[in-house]
C-alpha cells in the first residue's frame, strides 16, 4: 500500500509539472549515471525479500540537495547492495523541492529515508511524528553514536519538539578548520600570465583585466562566445545564490539560504552581522561586479534562463575567463592534456582582502538525514544510515573505486594511497573502469555526505579525500599549470597560499538560527523581491536604471521587513555563538 500511495502520489506531482530535476553542489566523485525513472515503482515491487536471502529491498530517499532521479546505479549503489542488501529509488527534488515535501507530508508519510535541507523542514516532520528516532535503534547504528555524537545531542536538544530524543543527524561533519584546498576565485590562468599576472585588489578591480583576459580569447576551440562569467538562477532562494558564494572569497559570510543578512569576519573573528542590502556590502559589491561585466558585454546573457548544468558545460567548455565562484565545472576543462601545456584555471586573491575558510563543524550542517516513521523496513534504513557514517565507507565514497587495480588500495600498514592505475585515469578521462564507467561517475548522486572531505579518518590518521594523501614515489611530477602557479604564489594551494600571507579569517562555529513563523514570512517576501530585482540590476541598461532598481530593491525590502529580520538575527547570532560554545569545549 505505501509503494501504491508513493507511486501515486509522485505521479500527481509529475502531472503538475513539479518533477523537473535540479542542480546543486556537486563534486566529481558524486556525480551518477543512473537512469531517471521519474519515480516509477516497477523496481521496488519486483524485490521485496530481505539482504539476508541474498535478494535487495528497494527503498525509496528524497534528498533534497541531489540534482538526479530514479534508481540509483554505480560503484556506490553497487557497494550498498552488495553489503545492505539495499537499492535505492531517489526521488526527485528540483526547483520546488520545499513544495514537493510539503505535498508528501500532506499524504502523511514520508519516503523511508529523508535529506532535508534545512532546520524547519525537520521541526515541521517530526510535530507531524513522521520520523523515528535513532534513540530506539541504537544497537543498529553504533557509527552514528561515535562518530557524529555533537550532532545527536544537538538535534535532541533542539529538534525533537519537547522529546529530548534525536529524529535526524547532520552531514557535512569536520572536527578540523580547513588546511589544504583549491578554493576561491577562479579565472583561466594562462590568460591572466599572458597578460601579466596582474594584482587585484578588490572584486571591481578584477573587471579590466577579465576584459583584457577575454579580448585575448573572444572564442573558444570550437568557435562559440567566450564570456567573463556565466551564472545560474536554479539555486536561488531569497536572493542571487552566487552571491553567497562570492563572499567567502572576500572575507564575508552570506549564512544560508534564506537569510536576508551578511557577517563581515575582516576586523572581527566573532563577525559583524548587518543587512545582506548595506551600502557597499559584499551582496552589493557583487551586483556592482556583474553590471559592469554586463555592461561591457562580458557576462553571459544566458545566465537569466539556464540552470546550473548549462553553466558546468560552458566552464567545462571553455565558454567563461572566470568560474562562478566556486570550481564547479573547472575538471572537465583542467584536463591532464590541457595541464601540460599550462592551460587552465586556478585561483587568485584579492590582494590584502582575507579568505574565509570554514571552521570546525562537528554538529554539521542544515542537510539532515532522518528515518521515515512510515517505512516498512526500519531496520534496513537504520543499517544504511550506519553505514553513512562510516569513516571507511566514506573513504570509498569520496575516493571512488578501491583495489590494487582500481583508484585507491591500503598498504601493508593499513595506510590508503592512490595507485599507479589512478594516475592513468587521472590523466586519461575517457579510460573506463571495469563496469564500462569513466572513473568520475557512478559515485553517490544524494549531494550530501556524512563528513567534510578533509576529515581525518581515525583509522588511518589521514583524511578522507585522496588528494590530501602523501604522494608515492610513481606519481607523476606536477603539471606545468599547477608548478607556474605553486611558484608564482610560493605555496601549495590557495588555501596554504592565505595562511602564509595571513590573509584568512576563520568562520567561528555556530548553529545557524531556527527561523520563527514570521521570520519565514519576512524571509520569503523579502526574497522574492531580492532576488527578482538583483537579477534586472545586472542586466539593466544602463547606471541609470541600475541605480533607480537598487533603491526600489532596498524600499521595498525595508517596507516588507528586511531590517526586522536583521535585528532579530543579530540577538540570535550571538545566542547562537554562545549556544555553540557547548557543541566544541
Amino acid at each position: 500500500m505505501k509503494k501504491r500511495i508513493f507511486t501515486f502520489l509522485l505521479a500527481g506531482l509529475m502531472a503538475a509539472g513539479m518533477v523537473s530535476c535540479g542542480s546543486g553542489p556537486q563534486s566529481s566523485t558524486e556525480t551518477s549515471t543512473e537512469t531517471s525513472t521519474g519515480g516509477d515503482s516497477s523496481a521496488s515491487e519486483s524485490s521485496e525479500q530481505t539482504g539476508d536471502s541474498g535478494e535487495v529491498i528497494s527503498l525509496y530517499i528524497l534528498s533534497m540537495p541531489a540534482n538526479k532521479s530514479g534508481i540509483i546505479e554505480g560503484w556506490w549503489a553497487d557497494d550498498v547492495r552488495e553489503k545492505l542488501g539495499i537499492e535505492f529509488n531517489l526521488l526527485p527534488s528540483g526547483d520546488q523541492g520545499e513544495q514537493k515535501l510539503q505535498a508528501l507530508m500532506a499524504s502523511g508519510e514520508l519516503p523511508d529515508l529523508v535529506i532535508f535541507k534545512d532546520y524547519k523542514q525537520v521541526e515541521n516532520a517530526v510535530v507531524g511524528n513522521m520520523l523515528l528516532a535513532f534513540d530506539d535503534y541504537k544497537d543498529l547504528v553504533p557509527n552514528v553514536y561515535a562518530n557524529a555524537a555533537e550532532s545527536l545531542q544537538y538535534t535532541a536538544d533542539t529538534l525533537s519538539d519537547g522529546q529530548g530524543k534525536s529524529f535526524v543527524v547532520g552531514t557535512g561533519i569536520k572536527h578540523y578548520p580547513d588546511s589544504r584546498g583549491w578554493s576561491g576565485l577562479q579565472v583561466r590562468y594562462d590568460l591572466y600570465k599572458e597578460i601579466g599576472s596582474p594584482e587585484v585588489g578588490t572584486l571591481m578591480d578584477l573587471v579590466p583585466v577579465i576584459q583584457e583576459m577575454q579580448a585575448l580569447e573572444p572564442e573558444n576551440a570550437d568557435g562559440k562566445k567566450v564570456y567573463g562569467l556565466s551564472l545560474f538562477k536554479d539555486w536561488d532562494r531569497s536572493y542571487m545564490t552566487v552571491g553567497m558564494f562570492a563572499a567567502g572569497t572576500m572575507g564575508y559570510e552570506i549564512p544560508g539560504e534564506g537569510t536576508l543578512v551578511q557577517i563581515d569576519y575582516r576586523n572581527d573573528p566573532n563577525g559583524v552581522v548587518d543587512s545582506l542590502l548595506v551600502e557597499d556590502g559584499v551582496y552589493m559589491q557583487f551586483l556592482d561586479f556583474c553590471f559592469a561585466l554586463n555592461q561591457l558585454d562580458l557576462l553571459d546573457p544566458d545566465s537569466l534562463t539556464q540552470r546550473f548544468d548549462d553553466y558546468m558545460g560552458k566552464v567545462g567548455d571553455g565558454r567563461t575567463i572566470m568560474t562562478a565562484f566556486g570550481d564547479w565545472g573547472v575538471p572537465t576543462f583542467n584536463t591532464y592534456e590541457q595541464k601540460q601545456k599550462g592551460v587552465g584555471y586556478m585561483p587568485i586573491p584579492l590582494m590584502d582582502v582575507p579568505y574565509k575558510i570554514g571552521g570546525t563543524q562537528p554538529i554539521g550542517n542544515q542537510w539532515t538525514i532522518g528515518v521515515s516513521s512510515a517505512t516498512e523496513y526500519p531496520e534496513k534504513c537504520m543499517e544504511f544510515v550506519n553505514y553513512f557514517y562510516d569513516y571507511d565507507a566514506n573513504m570509498f565514497a569520496v575516493n571512488g573505486v578501491q583495489g590494487p587495480d582500481a583508484l585507491w588500495d591500503y598498504d601493508e600498514n593499513g595506510q590508503p594511497y592512490r595507485t599507479e592505475t589512478y594516475y592513468e585515469f587521472a590523466n586519461n578521462p575517457e579510460k573506463l573502469l571495469p563496469d564500462g564507467r569513466k572513473h568520475d561517475q557512478g559515485g553517490s548522486p544524494l549531494t550530501a555526505s556524512a563528513f567534510f572531505a578533509n576529515e581525518i579518518n581515525p583509522n588511518t590518521g589521514l583524511p578522507l579525500d585522496s588528494q590530501y594523501w602523501p604522494e608515492k614515489d610513481y606519481a607523476p611530477e606536477k603539471t606545468l599549470l599547477e608548478t607556474t602557479w605553486m611558484e608564482d604564489y610560493d605555496a601549495n594551494d590557495s588555501v596554504d597560499y592565505s595562511v602564509k600571507n595571513n590573509l584568512v579569517v576563520e568562520k567561528p562555529f555556530f548553529i545557524a538560527p531556527l527561523m520563527t513563523d514570521e521570520m519565514e514570512q519576512i524571509s520569503s517576501r523579502v526574497g522574492d523581491v531580492v532576488k527578482t530585482i538583483s537579477w534586472q540590476m545586472i542586466f539593466a541598461e544602463d547606471q541609470a536604471e541600475y541605480d533607480a532598481l537598487k533603491e526600489e530593491m532596498i524600499s521595498k525590502a525595508e517596507g516588507l521587513g528586511i531590517n526586522d529580520f536583521l535585528e532579530w538575527f543579530k540577538v540570535e547570532y550571538e545566542n547562537a555563538l554562545e549556544f555553540g560554545k557547548q557543541y566544541t569545549e
